[in-house]
């Protein structure tokens, strides 16, 4: 358990990078990068918007919305492909806080993690490449400029984003407590960001929260002997957990239920679990980013349901089939 709980240093990693990036724009010199490197704009648009969800910063859509409004024109869809880019994060990214809490509440390794949910995460992705390539028209996308004023080398545009993707990927062999610490340690001497700074960005709440589940679920797991239950039993318990899941509107305690879940129908169902809490999380009208996307972008609700329900529903019959199957 003491190794488990050790995930919290995650979360305050996570927030000590998200607040750099975004407080020194260091990843902004990169999108210049990429419009000059790719001339296909759906190809840009399609790699900018899901390296802007992998940001690790807080409330991450509304720093990926002035972005992607500058490059595309269409209201309806700009609004659904910004929520869609910047919600993949949830499936993969070892410094996400519910992607922590489930880590830490089942005792899984990061490989073991991607091993259950790599499935779903690769539904979600074809479903935002399909929706490039098929809804959003070229005549939805602005010219590329260098609308960013950034004077910085290349050097400095690409090497942040390198060394993060460098972490993520040493992660699956290397405990992400370990590289993303010394990710962490890397952005703060290279913008020479104070400590004091470093301390405010980190909500200690969200960390203690964290904490608390992780021990909770340690204990549960270790010292106390969970029945058996049977299909219908199982269908009312994800029935239950999809419902809190909607309610709440929140990752940490989507996280939280799909740990509590898991632990009472055993880790094989971690998949099925993952992603039927993931969809109720996905359409609560609680989540923050559904008022943001609607309101910032002038969404119409239906066209934003239409699609967003879609992915819910395809990551929840992937769920179901990986089960069975």
């Amino acid at each position: 358990m003491a190794m488990d709980v050790l995930y919290v240093i995650l979360v305050i990693d996570a927030f000590i990078i998200g607040h750099i990036i975004k407080q020194h724009r260091l990843f902004d010199p990169f999108w210049n990068y990429l419009i000059k490197l790719f001339p296909n704009k759906k190809v840009v648009i399609l790699i900018v918007s899901n390296v802007l969800g992998c940001m690790p910063i807080p409330g991450r859509i509304t720093v990926a919305a002035p972005i992607l409004k500058s490059y595309i024109n269409n209201k309806n869809k700009l609004g659904v492909f910004n929520y869609l880019a910047t919600h993949h994060y949830y499936f993969w990214s070892p410094i996400e806080t519910s992607v922590i809490i489930i880590l830490g509440g089942l005792s899984l390794t990061y490989g073991q993690f991607l091993y259950y949910i790599w499935p779903l995460l690769l539904v979600y992705i074809v479903f935002i490449v399909l929706y490039t390539l098929f809804v959003l028209k070229y005549s939805d996308i602005n010219d590329f400029t260098d609308s960013l004023d950034i004077n910085k080398s290349n050097y400095r545009a690409i090497i942040p984003p390198i060394a993060f993707g460098v972490c993520l990927g040493l992660s699956v062999v290397i405990s992400p407590i370990i590289m993303f610490t010394i990710l962490a340690v890397y952005y703060i001497l290279l913008t020479n960001e104070t400590i004091s700074n470093c301390w405010k960005s980190i909500n200690w709440k969200l960390v203690l929260f964290v904490g608390v589940i992780i021990i909770i679920a340690n204990l549960i797991h270790e010292n106390i002997s969970l029945p058996d239950v049977d299909g219908y039993a199982i269908i009312g318990v994800l029935g239950f957990g999809f419902l809190f899941s909607f309610l709440m509107g929140s990752s940490s305690k989507y996280a939280g239920i799909v740990v509590a879940i898991t632990l009472v129908l055993g880790i094989e169902y971690l998949p099925l679990v993952f992603a039927i809490e993931y969809a109720g999380y996905y359409l609560s009208p609680m989540h923050k980013c559904i008022p943001i996307t609607i309101g910032y972008f002038q969404t119409k609700v239906s066209y934003f349901y239409m699609y967003v329900s879609i992915v819910a529903i395809c990551i929840a019959l992937t769920g179901i089939m990986i089960t069975i199957l």
